[in-house]
C-alpha cells in the first residue's frame, strides 16, 4: 500500500515521491522544502515565494498567495500543490481539488 498523509482538513493524499511536481502557494513553505533539499520537485511558486533567493528565481510564479493564475499553476502540471488556509483564498483550495 502506498504511504499516505492527512492534511490539517483531514483530506487524504498519496504521500510525494522522488517524482513529484510541487507548487507551493506558501512562502515559508517554499523555503523549507529548498532547505530540506526538496528544491528540484518545486515546480512553480508565489511571487511572494523568494527565498532562497539563489535558487528559487529559476522557478516559475503561478500570482500571488491571494491571486493564484490557475492556467498558469495547471500548466505546470503538478501532482502536489500547497495551500495553507491562512495565506490562500478558499476558493483557490475548491478549484484546484
Amino acid at each position: 500500500m502506498a504511504a499516505r498523509s492527512v492534511d490539517a482538513a483531514g483530506h487524504i493524499h498519496a504521500t510525494a515521491g522522488p517524482n513529484a511536481r510541487v507548487v507551493s502557494l506558501v512562502p515559508s513553505i517554499t523555503e523549507l522544502l529548498f532547505s530540506l533539499g526538496l528544491g528540484e520537485q518545486v515546480v512553480g511558486r508565489t511571487g511572494f515565494c523568494i527565498h532562497p533567493r539563489a535558487v528559487v528565481r529559476d522557478v516559475p510564479k503561478v500570482g500571488g498567495t491571494k491571486d493564484v493564475k490557475l492556467d498558469a499553476l495547471r500548466a505546470l502540471n503538478p501532482t502536489h500543490v500547497i495551500v495553507n488556509v491562512d495565506e490562500n483564498d478558499r476558493s483557490t483550495f475548491e478549484k484546484i481539488q
